[in-house]
């Protein structure tokens, strides 16, 4: 971190600094100095200066010859009076008053010499401020008000003299503005630091032109020329405008833009892009297209009257603008891929791919080529590369699902690809850069998760840096009714079978249920009331029998080890099951096996 350098040219305002500032202020540096030894004590300062705070001729001097941006400790007129009125007591009759342009600043015009009673002279340079000096005496004057350093000519010349003395109030203004100017060039210093950080990190070539040199390139550019890199040699591609040209064998697209330097002079932009890198990214993006890469689900998507869930859209509108990583949380059915899609929609990256893969349905020696793509394999058996699912969401979002079920040294890796924002693939060395968005969801407690030894606390914390926590079902009964009123709209639509809810009572039944399903199980008792209610209108009753049936199914699956007693269903009971079940969870629900079931089939 730079600090403020106080350069005073006399001991009498060195002690008046430190009076002020403080010996020990840790951003300040004190010395006392003059022109000629500056140099040399300049280079004994060990720390980065970003102001220099002086006063007079040094200050001028400093500032004309060193590139440090100069606050000065100026003389105010109450230090002029208090002068003056000294001098005055001793007996001087014709007072004069020389100093620098900055010096003089407060008391540089005709009022203030009649104020003051008293002349003014203010001198550009130390060889006409000595000059001046020896000619006071035949111009009359008596006495001299001056800078210390110019003491003993004074007296020499017989002149009654007092240095002009910078007061506490003088210093203290000066520390403040220096200070003021310190911190606006700090932060100039950051963002400065952060754009040439983030130049860098680009992979076009980058070069500024300004009227007869370079002003700035960044890495890619220097990795691009070499040694070869001059300002003649940018002259070449300074009228190419979507040009491709060869660079040392690249096959390289060369843009070149023009700025203003000033009113009369104007720079140029020059970006450089590897030929091969554009089709590397329009094929990624051909294939993220083609394979169907594309969130189709926005916030207008999710139905919805309750305050709670209103609240959670809200929060997740908030986290779709900016482009931090994502943990969405709740129960199997909530609707998180529903909330994935709808913040990759809202956010900058909406016209890129969104890329989904559930963790816990791909076995592991599978999920990291998946992840992370496969480098092509010429030894033995041909195999082409594989484009991995981050390289396919290159600009755009990865939402990684049930993140809790990734193994522990897929979470390693993942957590690698995060930090770095780089990926290997698989058998390959070279290092292919990413941008990706990633949200992720999950189902289970991943803190406790991390107390069991099955997720990294690391991990955790990288995806985790905001959560968003998507509501039960019944922690919403407000939405249960537009939503099954919503589903079997659609599948009444979808199955030319319109049908309609009786009566209040309906929804007041699926209102008191408990929906362990949530979202999903409400959605499949609608559609399961579209197919099997004949009649058009679906009643208490028949919601009733659907909702118990639902219960049976859900304990013969969470209960292997506790089947149901072999029972054998009438022929209308059978054909409804067969419509909505699958013969593997028919058999767990009755409690019979495969080949009973084909028996009764082949009775109906």
């Amino acid at each position: 971190m730079g600090i403020i350098l106080f350069a005073c040219a006399d001991e009498g305002l060195t002690q008046q600094v430190k009076a002020v500032v403080g010996n020990d202020a840790p951003n300040t540096e004190i010395i006392t100095t003059n022109r000629d030894s500056f140099g040399d004590d300049l280079k004994k300062i060990d720390k980065e200066i970003t102001v220099i705070v002086s006063r007079g001729g040094l200050g001028q001097f400093i500032s004309k010859n060193y590139h440090y941006h100069v606050v000065y400790m100026r003389i105010s007129l109450i230090d002029m009076f208090a002068h003056i009125l000294a001098l005055k007591n001793e007996g001087a009759e014709h007072i004069a008053i020389i100093g620098t342009d900055a010096w003089l600043e407060v008391v540089n015009d005709n009022s203030d010499e009649k104020l003051l009673g008293c002349k003014i002279f203010s001198v550009g340079s130390r060889e006409k401020q000595v000059q001046l000096m020896r000619e006071l005496p035949s111009m009359g004057f008596d006495a001299l008000i001056t800078g210390a350093s110019d003491m003993k000519l004074a007296e020499s010349l017989g002149l009654k003299c007092k240095p002009l003395f910078t007061s506490a109030n003088s210093v203290a203004r000066a520390y403040e503005e220096a200070k003021f100017i310190s911190n606006v060039i700090k932060s100039e210093q950051l963002r400065t630091k952060q754009v040439r950080t983030l130049l860098d990190s680009a992979e076009d070539a980058l070069v500024m032109l300004g009227n007869s040199s370079i002003s700035y390139a960044n890495a890619g550019a220097k990795k691009l020329f070499g040694t070869d890199f001059s300002y003649e040699r940018m002259q070449d591609y300074l009228h190419m405008h979507n040009v491709t040209t060869m660079i040392d064998d690249n096959p390289m697209l060369v843009n070149s833009t023009t700025y203003s330097l000033d009113d009369n002079s104007f720079g140029s932009i020059l970006s450089f892009k590897y030929a091969a890198a554009i089709h590397r990214s329009e094929q990624i993006l051909r294939n993220a297209q083609t394979k169907g890469f594309i969130a189709r689900h926005s916030f207008d998507s999710i139905i919805s009257e309750s305050n709670t869930m209103k609240r959670c859209i809200e929060s997740a509108k908030q986290y779709a603008a900016c482009d931090s990583n994502i943990l969405i949380t709740g129960e199997t059915g909530t609707g998180k891929e529903l909330f994935a899609q709808s913040l990759h929609n809202a956010s900058m990256r909406k016209d890129m791919p969104f890329v989904s893969i559930n963790c816990a349905s791909i076995p592991a020696d599978i999920l990291e080529g998946e992840l992370f793509g496969r480098a092509e394999q010429s030894s033995g058996v041909r195999r082409p590369g594989k484009y991995g699912l981050f390289e396919l969401a290159h600009g755009g979002t990865l939402f990684l699902d049930e993140i809790s079920s990734m193994p522990l040294p897929m979470q390693a890796r993942l957590l690698r690809v995060l930090q770095e924002k780089e990926l290997f693939r698989i058998g390959d060395e070279k290092v292919i850069p990413v941008d990706v968005r990633i949200i992720c969801s999950t189902n289970r407690d991943l803190p406790e998760c991390i107390s069991k030894g099955t997720f990294r606390a690391d991990l955790y914390y990288r995806i985790n840096v905001l959560e968003l926590d998507i509501p039960s079902l019944r922690a919403r009964k407000a939405d249960i009714g537009g939503l099954f009123k919503y589903f079997i709209n659609m599948y009444g639509n979808r199955y030319k079978f319109p049908v309609r809810i009786q009566d209040r009572d309906c929804i007041k039944l699926l209102e008191d249920y408990s929906w362990p399903g949530n979202v999903r199980e409400l959605k499949n008792i609608a559609e399961r009331s579209v197919l099997l209610c004949h009649s058009g209108v679906i009643t208490k009753d028949f919601l009733a029998d659907l909702l118990v049936s639902e219960n049976s199914y859900i304990s013969a699956r969470n209960s292997e080890l506790n089947p149901k007693k072999h029972r054998k269903p009438d022929r209308e009971e059978l054909e409804r099951l067969l419509q909505v079940y699958s013969k593997k969870d028919i058999c767990a629900m009755l409690g019979i096996s495969r080949t009973t079931l084909w028996r009764m089939e082949s009775e109906l």
